[in-house]
């Protein structure tokens, strides 16, 4: 995996995707791949973190995957593909507001306004 800015440097400008292993329903850890050099970039269980080094060891990032989306949208018995968690993801990081963050309830309400974006 990845440690330093030059070693992700070195994976501009390659074919980069987002996977999980285990099943949908199950997944055991998401990763970040470089599909071009068959490296794994970031490999995160459910309920890991990312610390960002930022010189000064004072930052941290969440990440939030597909298989938060899906999962959550499955407890309140709602099927999304991988597209439909893709492109709630994207409304989630358009819309963020960083005095609310990024929780399950704000998962639901961009799932909620997704769904009747695309039922109406």
């Amino acid at each position: 995996m990845i440690n330093t800015f030059d070693e992700l440097l070195s994976h501009a400008g390659h074919k980069i995707e987002a996977v999980y292993y285990g099943t949908e329903n199950q997944a055991v850890s998401t990763a970040i791949e470089c599909v071009t050099c068959g490296m794994v970039l970031i490999d995160l269980s459910p309920g890991q973190t990312v610390g960002v080094d930022d010189n000064d060891g004072k930052t941290i990032a969440h990440v939030w995957s597909v298989v938060d989306v899906m999962d959550r949208a499955k407890e309140r018995h709602i099927n999304l593909s991988d597209q439909q968690c893709l492109e709630i993801l994207a409304r989630v990081d358009d819309g963020k507001d960083a005095s609310i963050g990024i929780n399950w309830d704000v998962l639901d309400s961009h799932t909620d306004d997704y769904l009747a974006l695309m039922s109406g």
